[in-house]
């Protein structure tokens, strides 16, 4: 009898959390029809500005619109597109997108062998949250170091992504992964997409505690054979 109640609470959970997910795009989808076009006329306003100002204006716009993006991807049908993917090869194209733009020095330590059953676009998108959290919190260090480390067990792919930065706040690491909560200054919509995206895959993210780096995101991919 508690292994089915734990079967009808745990079916229930997964109902709620659908309806949480459809009621949110909903919302997000309204919020976004209704901003476009504020945002397209401050934009147009903005032509006669001083160029320091036009500037400034054209960020806050495009920093909006991120948001608006990432509450439609958070609270959409997530479905990926599974084939085999040279983990290094993937990493390597995300890490070469920040050579010229940022300062922290990102070393990839993943054996060419090492294969994952992932979407690419969908893969990308973990690394790149992963990545920019990590780059925001290292922006004032001249030290700056980020490690993408992986390694392939019987059942699953663990990739470690580390940081030197300050690390995240002690009061929020345990909600870490929900919307709207964030340590360094983002939107706190990041991490809860990269979980639905790990869950997509059928894996997870963990936040761990690792000797020598003040933060580590651990990724499991799970593999077969």
């Amino acid at each position: 009898r508690l292994e089915d109640a734990l079967k009808i609470a745990l079916s229930e959970k997964e109902t709620l959390n659908a309806k949480h997910l459809a009621d949110l795009g909903r919302i997000s989808a309204t919020v976004a029809d209704e901003l476009r076009a504020p945002l397209n006329n401050i934009s147009m306003a903005s032509v006669g500005c001083d160029p320091e100002i036009k500037k400034e204006i054209a960020r806050q716009i495009n920093r909006a619109q991120r948001v608006i993006g990432d509450l439609l991807t958070y609270s959409g049908e997530f479905r990926v597109e599974k084939r085999a993917l040279v983990l290094k090869d993937e990493v390597d194209y995300v890490a070469s997108q920040y050579a010229k733009a940022h300062n922290a020095k990102i070393t990839v330590d993943i054996a060419p062998e090492i294969i994952v059953p992932g979407d690419t676009h969908r893969v990308h998108q973990v690394f790149y949250s992963l990545i920019d959290n990590a780059q925001a919190a290292l922006r004032d260090r001249e030290d700056g170091a980020i490690l993408v480390h992986a390694a392939r067990g019987a059942n699953e792919v663990r990739v470690k992504v580390y940081d030197n930065g300050p690390g995240v706040p002690e009061k929020i690491k345990d909600d870490i992964f929900r919307p709207f909560v964030s340590g360094r200054g983002g939107d706190g919509i990041g991490l809860a997409i990269v979980k639905r995206i790990m869950e997509a895959h059928g894996g997870r993210v963990e936040l761990i505690k690792k000797n020598n780096w003040s933060c580590c995101f651990e990724l499991f991919f799970p593999i077969e054979g």
